[in-house]
């Protein structure tokens, strides 16, 4: 009996549970420290899209292209530092309004020169669009510029102010509170099966000792591939939480085969009972060769322990059920 217990209450779904609460645990707290701490480097050190940074912003021209995404309408910028080195902008209202002192005072409105306002974003890739539009605001009668000059001024990529490093932070805590909550999906599932069992060995604890008795006693058959015990009063199966059926209430046993794309998934042993309830007996993949012949193994020790009952899925044996099911209720 202890054998069995051991057998029944075995740990697989809550080792997994808490393998998979620790992963994604550890993974949050990991990009969390990752993100949270990643430091901006000035655009002009940039070498890769995607990029956290920054550009500390001393003169701000007006915009130059616009660009309709969604519900938004970006503005491109051109922002100079205090070296007067340009840089291309996409400034979202927040960056925009922090710097409208510094636009006011770049196209003469205001002569009070502002602070420096330094601004971050993510490095984006300049298109060739970009490019010459930037170029047609520029070239007026008095100075004329190639596009070839201007990405040599302004360089490979522009600063997009509307990424935010705490929406990523966000989404990786939401990501990652997924992963813990499949890992507690685990554990609920194993104690809802644990106390399931618990009561189930209570109710049926002679049963369970005397199918014990019989498999010790060659009077019945263990099948442990397919974690089912067999005698000629009862299958007890333990793939699924304990399921103790009473060969006396079975009226049919048949074999189906989930397929996907052509492709056999899954191999079910199901029991039709005389209530026309539908019992999974246990279930393999077929893909497993030592699983697919201890399943065919179960499926003809059943056939000679228990042969007074319909097997194999046919319309004749669905039929004869719902006959049968009918008359009983």
């Amino acid at each position: 009996m202890e054998e069995f217990v051991k057998k029944i209450y075995s740990k697989t779904l809550l080792v997994i549970g808490i393998v998979i609460c620790s992963i994604g645990v550890l993974l949050g707290a990991l990009f969390y420290l990752v993100l949270n701490n990643q430091e901006a480097i000035y655009l002009d050190r940039v070498t890769d899209e995607l990029t956290y940074a920054k550009i500390d912003v001393d003169l701000l021209d007006d915009y130059f292209a616009t660009q309709k995404l969604d519900t938004e309408i970006l503005k491109y910028y051109l922002a100079y530092d205090n070296q007067n080195k340009p840089y291309v902008v996409v400034l979202n209202d927040t960056n925009y309004n922090s710097l409208k002192a510094i636009q006011d005072y770049s196209l003469g409105i205001t002569e009070a020169k502002p602070k420096t306002v330094t601004i971050y974003g993510q490095s984006k890739k300049i298109e060739d669009e970009a490019y010459e539009l930037l170029k047609d605001y520029l070239n007026d009668d008095e100075s004329t510029y190639s596009a070839e000059q201007i990405k040599n001024a302004v360089g490979n990529y522009y600063l997009d102010t509307y990424y935010n490093p705490d929406e990523d932070i966000n989404f990786m805590l939401i990501f990652n509170g997924i992963i813990v909550t499949i890992g507690l999906v685990f554990i609920i599932i194993y104690v809802i099966r644990i106390k399931k069992s618990k009561k189930l060995m209570e109710k049926y604890n002679d049963k369970i000792e005397k199918v014990i008795h019989d498999v010790d006693n060659g009077k019945g058959i263990y099948n442990k591939v397919c974690k089912v015990f067999l005698t000629r009063d009862y299958i007890i199966s333990y793939k699924f939480g304990l399921n103790i059926i009473d060969t006396k209430d079975l009226l049919w046993i048949y074999q189906f085969v989930m397929k996907q794309n052509g492709i056999s998934t899954n191999k079910v042993l199901y029991g039709v009972n005389k209530l026309g309830k539908s019992i999974t007996i246990t279930n393999i993949s077929p893909i497993s060769k030592k699983q697919n012949n201890a399943f065919e193994e179960l499926y003809q020790d059943i056939m000679n322990m228990i042969p007074d009952i319909m097997y194999g899925y046919s319309k004749e044996n669905k039929d004869k059920v719902k006959e049968l099911t009918k008359k009983i209720i």
